[in-house]
């Protein structure tokens, strides 16, 4: 798992989401947090339905969508039931939370494979 994974704040705008985050870090998905509460996610394709020309006035909080329940863990959570939940989903990317929605980090399919790999 990622901890304090890279998130944006629902006020950024999308030309500082493009420039500082997707391009800047290499980030697809970014979570949208205010005050530590996941709030949803933003991702390169619900940015590039954007004109362009709009991207310096349109906000985060404009175009990110709630994260839904399948795309969400709650920490903690055992291991055999990530792996179902990939399996029923085909989500390969999930957010994981805390109490009160606190977003603690990202888990990926790639990091429960790296995990479970020989050294």
């Amino acid at each position: 798992m990622t901890r304090d994974p890279v998130c944006i704040s629902p006020d950024m705008t999308l030309a500082r989401v493009i420039d500082g985050v997707i391009l800047g870090r290499g980030c697809g998905v970014l979570p949208v947090v205010e005050d530590g509460v996941l709030l949803g996610r933003l991702d390169r394709r619900m940015v590039a339905a954007i004109d362009r020309e709009h991207w310096a006035s349109t906000r985060a909080n404009d175009v990110f969508v709630e994260t839904r329940a399948d795309h969400v863990l709650s920490a903690p959570m055992r291991l055999a039931e990530v792996f179902t939940l990939i399996t029923e989903t085909g989500q390969h990317k999930f957010l994981v939370t805390q109490e009160e929605g606190r977003l603690v980090g990202v888990v990926t399919l790639s990091d429960l494979t790296e995990y479970l790999s020989p050294p």
